[in-house]
């Protein structure tokens, strides 16, 4: 017997000799004798690109289609298996969308087996969106599954049965399948699903069903092969986050290395997927058991306290938070409102004006963006948080209407022009000055809301009997409180303990977490950065097409290494404001830029757009690449949304300061709240040192979030308070900017 050559081509061999293979002369010793392979992964690319083999022309040049004629040729299964496969399908109809559960081991939390915990959501949460994608489809579901989340899966056939979904099953006949037969029925069961779903990209067992299923099935191919000519949302993710391209079907240039995931998998090397953390930061924020429990609760009560409303019971609890200026602002107001609601254990509402872009802006004509209402930028979060609507403002006359009284005021389906939001409730907030404006449909509010314009809608109830501004005051008996008393307030006492209108352009949210009442609940981490960040991605999440934008954005640069927020205060873009000029900073950029993977992306407000655009021109030049939303590959699956740039308005905003927190160095210009939010969610995603460079600590080094809670006779300072920086150690921007980056 000639000698052997052992081939040990597994998880060492791969690390070390990726391409070793791919570049070997077959047709020489020791490869031209007896070869013995020791893998337990695949390395048929390795093959395929071997340029000798290539040269033959052997194999097909899909390489799709070369797997496919080997595995029909070798390893056609038996006609049990065949015929078990093929039962199921028939039995349900088809197959609508098949799933694959993968846990990879027992379970996050070391418990074993059936542990929903390790994937990033549960069953309950992933229910809907499953079944809306059956909606419409011919055929039932198919659920395959790892051992350790058999749990998961039984719950998910128990869903299905109880609202009459068929569930496709391997039929046996009687016959009990050994356990490798039954997982080979399961996996082509799997391939012959219209839609495929998986949870792990990196399973053997998915790439093969996705290989055979991509054979005859052009919409399989067309999502996950690369570049993915067809977005589809996964109905793992709560943001619609778009299925990964798996699948090269060429070699790549002979120069060019195969990536290690790339040699055992078949991933694409230069589109797999990026990772984008919006889905983890809960899990990376860890368990807190009080506030877990709180959240869960949440929509339930806050269906109690919105129910009281309707029936006129004046003992339901409210936060209502009237919000302005611009997404940071905002987003604070709301993220502080949200958690003085979860102690007061009473219902937020959402007052939110469509905003469209900073007409202040030089360069701005009125009419550039879009507006964008609450439920276009973010998903609802189980609870109607916009079902009382403040209709009037008046220091004390404050009145709110429910979204039933808007009947009494006129045609619910009218709507002011270039609005979603804007009907004739919102018509009654100001008679004199809205009855006389066009709706979308062409008639004039006194047309569409008579009831309202003849001052006699009778659907506002007086609610407030207590609100909060930003410095406060007192009118008429009128108690209005300045935010820095939530700091030392007793929360459980009139009137904090029954209905409070918000009226803040800024963030109070320390003051909430560092009330002693609150503090002794232990209601929230101590840790505040965590603590809001929970509470973002509870209430916060973004709207499938921001999600799409900002994932395709990443992908399409490979991830993001430098994200910088430009800034300027003013109405004007010239570079001066900054106290540099690009010229001056672009080298500092690039270096910090070439340290690090991905590329430079740059928010900006639209006072510094003309900045913005010197900068991007400069990383043209030097072949840097710009990180930008993709908003094509948003309206691609979602339809028409915000214009790509830094021009889109509120909606692009919110696309911009998620793909700011996915950098890896952050580099601020001015005190922005739209930074801090930013950078409190970079500190989660851990791609970089944002909360190194952040978070306030012992080194000594500049900071914007303190961990710790004042002595309540001394307070906050100032822009502690509004933003949550540490005042002590403010730092000037302009000089970290222009020499500090590195």
């Amino acid at each position: 017997m000639p000698p052997r050559h052992l081939a040990p081509i597994g998880a060492t061999y791969a690390d070390k000799y990726p391409n070793a293979l791919r570049r070997a002369d077959l047709s020489a010793g020791p490869w031209n004798t007896t070869v013995v392979v020791r893998t337990w992964h695949r390395f048929l690319r390795e093959v395929l690109c071997n340029e000798r083999v290539a040269a033959s022309g052997l194999f097909p040049p899909d390489q799709l289609a070369a797997q496919r004629a080997l595995e029909e040729y070798l390893l056609a299964p038996t006609d049990a298996i065949a015929a078990a496969a093929a039962r199921g399908i028939k039995n349900g109809g088809g197959c609508a969308v098949g799933v694959h559960l993968r846990a990879k081991k027992a379970g996050r939390l070391g418990i074993k087996g059936n542990d929903q915990n390790y994937f990033q959501w549960t069953e309950a949460e992933v229910w809907p969106r499953l079944r809306k994608a059956l909606a419409g489809q011919p055929g039932g579901l198919f659920i395959a599954a790892d051992g350790h989340s058999q749990g998961i899966r039984a719950r998910f056939v128990a869903a299905a049965r109880r609202e009459k979904i068929a569930i496709v099953e391997p039929e046996w006949k009687g016959v009990a399948p050994s356990p490798a037969a039954a997982a080979l029925a399961e996996n082509h069961v799997l391939s012959r699903c219209a839609h495929l779903v998986p949870t792990d990209p990196s399973s053997t067992f998915f790439t093969v069903a996705a290989v055979r299923a991509a054979s005859s099935n052009p919409r399989v191919r067309a999502v996950y092969v690369c570049p993915a000519t067809v977005v589809e949302a996964s109905p793992l993710s709560p943001f619609g986050q778009q299925q990964p391209c798996f699948f090269e079907t060429t070699c790549p240039d002979p120069s060019v290395k195969l990536a290690r995931t790339d040699n055992q998998y078949g991933y694409s090397v230069a589109d797999k997927k990026v990772e984008v953390n919006l889905l983890k930061l809960n899990e990376q924020a860890g368990p807190h058991p009080p506030l877990d429990a709180a959240l869960a609760e949440y929509p339930a009560l806050h269906a109690r306290e919105l129910d009281k409303v309707r029936r006129g019971d004046e003992t339901a609890k409210i936060v209502m938070v009237a919000v302005s200026n611009g997404l940071g602002n905002r987003e604070h107001a709301v993220v502080s409102s949200f958690a003085l609601a979860l102690h007061l254990r009473a219902a937020l509402f959402v007052n939110w004006e469509d905003r469209g872009c900073d007409l202040q802006a030089d360069g701005m004509p009125k009419g550039t963006c879009a507006e964008a209402s609450f439920d276009d930028l973010f998903q609802n979060p189980g609870f109607d948080w916009q079902g009382l609507r403040l209709v009037h403002h008046d220091g004390g006359n404050d009145v709110a209407a429910t979204k039933e009284d808007d009947g009494a005021c006129g045609d619910t389906s009218w709507r002011a022009k270039k609005s979603t939001s804007k009907s004739c409730t919102w018509v009654e907030g100001d008679i004199k000055a809205r009855c006389g404006l066009a709706g979308e449909d062409g008639r004039l509010a006194s047309d569409a809301c008579p009831a309202t314009c003849e001052n006699k809608c009778h659907g506002g109830r007086r609610i407030v009997r207590f609100a909060m501004s930003y410095h406060g005051s007192r009118d008429g008996g009128h108690y209005i409180a300045e935010m820095g008393e939530v700091l030392r307030a007793k929360l459980s006492k009139e009137p904090w303990s029954r209905t409070v209108l918000v009226h803040v352009a800024h963030r109070y949210l320390r003051e909430v977490f560092c009330n002693a009442e609150v503090a002794a609940t232990g209601l929230f981490p101590r840790d505040p950065v965590f603590a809001q960040a929970r509470l973002e991605t509870f209430l916060l999440r973004p709207a499938p097409p921001v999600v799409a934008a900002v994932t395709g954005g990443l992908q399409n640069a490979g991830g993001c290494a430098v994200g910088v927020h430009l800034r300027s205060f003013h109405w004007e873009h010239s570079s001066s404001l900054f106290g540099w000029t690009p010229a001056e900073v672009w080298p500092k950029l690039r270096a910090a830029v070439a340290k690090r993977s991905g590329g430079l992306f740059i928010a900006t407000d639209g006072h510094a757009a003309g900045i913005r655009e010197q900068l991007v021109a400069l990383a043209r030049r030097d072949n840097v690449t710009v990180v930008e939303p993709d908003w094509a590959a948003a309206n691609t699956f979602y339809g028409t949304h915000a214009v790509g740039g830094t021009m889109g308005g509120i909606e692009a905003a919110l696309a911009e300061n998620h793909l700011l927190s996915h950098c890896k160095r952050l580099v601020p210009t001015d005190g922005s709240t739209f930074f801090s939010i930013a950078a409190v969610r970079a500190t989660l995603h851990k791609l970089g040192t944002a909360r190194h460079d952040y978070v306030c600590s012992d080194n000594g080094r500049p900071c914007l979030f303190g961990t710790t809670c004042p002595d309540p006779e001394v307070g906050f300072g100032e822009d502690e308070f509004h933003y949550g920086y540490v005042a002590e150690h403010k730092w000037s921007y302009e000089v970290i900017t222009s020499l500090g980056v590195n």
